[in-house]
């Protein structure tokens, strides 16, 4: 070979190596990082210890999701990790200004990060920091946190009000981490706290509260002699059910043997699913709403000889989830981090009254959990609604003085609380089938009948939910031939006065066993 035939040959492998590198440059610069959503602190922000971080990651260019965040208190220095797409916690940081970092990985090798500069300072008092936003959507997310360093005993409670001497929760913590259900208008919020020295500190801030519609409908489907699956639904503005997939199949998502009723936390990261062999958990995408199996899940339920699956549901702090069993509710704590569940201490607890009904399902608002079912006692077609106090401390639930509420000739098949603290719907059998409609009075949680009544007959409808609006119930179909209906779900707008009003059924392939809601959290 030439020299000048060598030149060429090396001159064509120099271009080529070239496009070669290019090409690969290209396609890894064009690969889209996590993105990673910040919400708490705020950068630049100065506060006590310990410090209140929460952040989200998505990664639209993985479908497997995202594998693990962490937060850098500095370079190289890592002060806590969660395997999932969600992290929410408290760190505790000496007096100094930091250059943090919160960090994803998702699961094909992507990397983002978010910085976030504070100020840690030694000041004694309480540090607020959720909300921190001009205004707002409930149920409201408040952090807080409180210190004071010359008290070596260390702070003994803190406590929310949301008017003079109007305090729904209280925590015996040095931090408080909760969900608050506000109905939109201005609050004058404070935010106080007692340390064991003897001194009391505040925080006041006046905050708007609005409402949003929620972004997802979660529908178990509940097929004859076949594995269940969890359908998900886009909410449109107007309420209107849509399919995320257009003209494709709605997105499903397996949801183990028999499933009974769904759940999701109210800041809309966690889905549930009770089933006979334990409660399935899901993260939710915040990306799409598509869900992602959690580490851990199923979680075993206490009853292990269960042959129908426990009604679940979350209490409205997000602090706790209960299942309902023959003669009391079991209690689970929250992990806000993973969604893991961990057993409640003295769970569970025990009612005479729950112990004469069975068919039991529960719903919860402001600081009360209700149950409706049917009398077991040998009183006919007598129900029963029985009300309880949830202690946001510790999870326990207290049955109310009033309570349980005998519905004479009425055999309560489901009760659902509305998000707003106003009433609660109670699904009724009995002389006539339909809807009955209960005021809760404030400050009590005592159940008075409304004259609200909607002649339907539950065996049609099999399972309901309200968004975080108050707008609109959200039902699922069960269309059972004989009934002449189609399997589905529909919403239905609530009027000033309770009403429900139905809309178009969303047809799906199979009937609808339990429905649950999720709000979308901003990217």
């Amino acid at each position: 070979m030439s020299t000048v035939e060598r030149t060429s040959v090396v001159r064509h492998l120099l271009r080529a190596l070239a496009f070669l590198g290019a090409t690969a440059f290209f396609a890894i610069s064009s690969y889209a990082a996590p993105t990673v959503t910040v919400i708490a602190p705020k950068a630049g922000a100065s506060a006590g210890s310990p410090v209140f971080y929460e952040a989200y990651a998505t990664s639209s260019a993985c479908t497997k999701g995202i594998a693990a965040m962490r937060i850098y208190t500095a370079d190289h220095v890592s002060a806590y990790t969660v395997n999932g797409a969600h992290l929410e916690t408290f760190i505790k940081l000496a007096p100094g200004t930091y250059n943090t970092v919160v960090q994803a990985w998702d699961n094909c090798g992507g990397v983002g990060k978010t910085p976030v500069t504070l100020t840690v300072n030694s000041t004694a008092g309480v540090s607020v920091f959720l909300p921190n936003t001009a205004s707002s959507s409930h149920p409201v997310h408040i952090a807080a946190s409180a210190q004071n360093s010359a008290c070596v005993a260390g702070i003994n409670a803190i406590r929310i009000y949301t008017a003079d001497s109007v305090g729904p929760y209280t925590v015996n913590s040095n931090q408080l981490d909760t969900y608050l259900t506000l109905v939109p208008g201005t609050y004058k919020l404070t935010v106080q706290a007692w340390d064991n020295c003897g001194h009391v500190y505040k925080s006041q801030f006046n905050q708007p509260v609005t409402t949003t519609p929620d972004a997802y409908l979660y529908a178990v489907n509940a097929p004859p002699n076949a594995p269940s699956d969890i359908y998900q639904f886009k909410i449109a503005s107007n309420g209107f059910l849509k399919n995320p997939n257009g003209q494709n199949a709605l997105p499903e998502f397996a949801a183990g043997s028999g499933p009974g009723t769904l759940a999701v936390d109210p800041g809309g990261w966690f889905v549930y699913a009770s089933t006979v062999e334990g409660i399935y958990g899901y993260q939710i995408n915040q990306s799409n709403g598509n869900l992602i199996p959690m580490q851990g899940s199923p979680f075993p339920l206490n009853d292990s000889n269960n042959i129908i699956p426990p009604w679940i549901g979350i209490d409205p702090s997000g602090n706790f989830l209960y299942d309902i069993d023959a003669a009391g509710v079991d209690g689970w704590r929250i992990n806000p981090n993973t969604g893991f569940l961990t057993a409640l201490p003295g769970s569970p607890f025990p009612s005479d009254s729950l112990a004469k009904m069975y068919q039991s399902i529960l719903c919860s608002t402001g600081g009360y959990l209700y149950a409706g079912g049917k009398d077991n006692s040998g009183n006919g077609q007598d129900g029963a609604i029985v009300s309880f106090s949830i202690n946001y401390g510790t999870g326990v639930l207290t049955e109310l003085p009033s309570s349980p509420v005998i519905t004479h000739d009425w055999q309560p098949w489901k009760v659902l609380a509305d998000t707003q603290t106003r009433f609660i719907w109670s699904w009724q059998v009995g002389l006539s089938n339909g809807i009955v409609a209960y005021d809760i009075t404030p400050g009590t949680g005592d159940l008075t009948p409304s004259a609200f009544f909607s002649a339907t007959d539950p065996d049609y409808v099999n399972a309901w939910v309200e968004d975080h609006s108050g707008a609109y119930v959200f039902a699922g179909y069960l269309g059972w031939d004989y009934l002449n209906g189609k399997p589905g779900a529909s919403s239905w707008p609530i009027s000033g006065n309770g009403d429900l009003l139905s809309q178009t059924i969303f047809t799906t392939k199979n009937p609808i066993g339990s429905v649950a809601v999720a709000r979308q959290n901003p990217n």
